[in-house]
């Protein structure tokens, strides 16, 4: 029995989370089996049943390049592509994309891959690989076409200290701010001269000292955008487009909860306005948040004992001033009982700005 409960205890420890969700306002789950895929209308690229030694079985909803689910030929989820064509968002310096992280696959097709079990195992893969209740051991990224060990990717810590992404070999990660329903932030090669394309396209976000979720961040010189035909927000200060996309588009002001003002280059000071007449108003930045955890329960407290999710700040005794956000709690704008389906509307999180299409929202508001 002792034996039992240590091996359960050290792969609970060793989890790198429980599901798999994208979006940050309006959470969208990923299946986490083949079977849930295909009920919910996912389906096989390329329509080979043979499993890829590199990707597994790859799956992708209503032709959609992003995400793109990777499965273990035991129909597990085993990871996922970040998937983009450069006729319409072209690689670096055009872009952000370029190695090691982002890999031309086809001839107009890029990729960033993530796995969250060994991809040595993709197709050898038997059921005790696999923990009940957890999406995977681990947060690789691949950096190289090459082989499936730990010398061909950046291997993510899955707990947060000092020097904890020293030494990987796509950036150096600079820590930002912190916001509620999203960790702390680790951004990849961001400084006061470092150029919008030279920036990562990679950021990491921590909560009590755990990995909760990780975030792309593709990054334009001439109003390019990594959606499906690169179609833009309508308008152009939407923090998104209509379905199905599930990229994201930020809008000043980011300081100072995700971004430190003092150490970003101006080259985003305009981001996502779409406007040439403003300066570096052609540069976008088009995002997107994967959870690996709830995000009802992240928060920006140094204590290691989870948060009521119902509650956005535990600390407040008093409602808060909606024309206010301050470091503590949240502020809404509008009454949630209100917005309908496809509405648009704006809310104030500790200092950023989303104008949001959603059809529910996040956080319960106090």
């Amino acid at each position: 029995m002792f034996l039992v409960v240590a091996s359960l205890s050290c792969a609970a420890a060793s989890s790198v989370g429980d599901r798999l969700a994208v979006r940050y306002w309006t959470q969208d789950a990923m299946p986490l089996d083949v079977t849930s895929a295909v009920q919910d209308g996912w389906a096989l690229v390329g329509g080979t049943a043979s499993c890829d030694t590199f990707y597994g079985h790859r799956y992708q909803l209503d032709g959609r390049l992003t995400p793109t689910l990777l499965f273990d030929n035991t129909g597990v989820l085993a990871g996922m592509q970040v998937l983009t064509n450069t006729s319409t968002f072209p690689l670096y310096p055009d872009t952000n994309l370029k190695a090691p992280l982002v890999q031309l696959i086809e001839d107009d097709l890029t990729a960033m891959t993530f796995y969250l079990m060994d991809p040595g195992k993709l197709c050898s893969a038997v059921a005790a690989d696999h923990t009940e209740g957890s999406i995977g051991d681990r947060l690789w990224v691949r950096t190289d076409l090459t082989c499936n060990t730990a010398a061909c990717f950046d291997v993510i810590s899955l707990e947060e200290y000092d020097g904890m992404l020293d030494g990987l070999s796509s950036y150096q990660y600079a820590k930002g701010g912190c916001a509620p329903g999203m960790g702390t932030h680790y951004w990849g090669n961001i400084s006061a001269d470092v150029s919008c394309e030279d920036t990562g396209t990679l950021f990491l976000m921590y909560d009590r000292s755990k990995l909760v979720a990780f975030g792309i961040a593709y990054n334009g010189q001439d109003m390019q955008v990594p959606t499906m035909g690169g179609v833009r927000p309508d308008p152009t200060s939407s923090a998104s487009i209509s379905e199905p996309s599930r990229w994201e588009f930020a809008h000043q002001p980011q300081y100072n909860f995700l971004l430190d003002e003092a150490t970003v280059s101006p080259c985003f000071e305009n981001v996502n306005t779409f406007n040439e007449s403003l300066p570096h108003g052609s540069i976008t930045s088009a995002t997107m948040h994967i959870f690996l955890s709830d995000p009802q329960v992240i928060t920006c407290s140094a204590s290691t004992t989870d948060p009521d999710p119902t509650e956005v700040n535990s600390a407040s005794t008093t409602d808060p001033d909606p024309t206010e956000v301050n470091s503590t709690s949240s502020a809404r704008t509008t009454d949630p009982s209100e917005v309908s389906a496809g509405s648009t509307i704006t809310m104030t999180l500790r200092g950023v700005l989303f104008p949001v299409l959603a059809t529910r929202v996040l956080f319960v508001f106090s």
